[in-house]
């Protein structure tokens, strides 16, 4: 017998964090992906004297998501949280928002739990 899948509203995802990241002096944020999960390659990186990461630089409208991306704010509060603080130039919010997250969430930047009252 096939398991029945629920679908799963990404609004009542809650983002955390799952690389290591920087804020720099500016406000904006840096992400440190690694450049392989492989052990011998990061060894072979290592002994080479290089960096074992790749910086990914955010705007500031990314910046401002990937700081509530932790643990404590459902999707659909930090798209709130977004049209509070930079109004309409954040429109269409909730798109934008989906995108984003989609992307970070494929590049395994993080890592999603569901919020306990938004499951019946």
């Amino acid at each position: 017998m096939a398991k029945k899948s629920k679908n799963v509203n990404l609004l009542d995802l809650i983002p955390v964090h799952n690389v290591d990241w920087e804020k720099k002096e500016d406000g904006t944020v840096s992400l440190k992906l690694p450049k392989t999960r492989s052990r011998l390659f990061k060894a072979i990186i290592k002994k080479m004297g290089k960096r074992s990461h790749f910086k990914v630089h955010l705007d500031e409208f990314g910046s401002f998501v990937w700081e509530q991306c932790d643990g404590m704010h459902r999707v659909d509060q930090i798209g709130d949280h977004l049209k509070s603080k930079f109004g309409n130039t954040v429109e269409p919010v909730y798109d934008r928002l989906g995108a984003f997250v989609r992307t970070l969430a494929s590049q395994k930047c993080i890592t999603y739990k569901r919020d306990i009252k938004s499951i019946k």
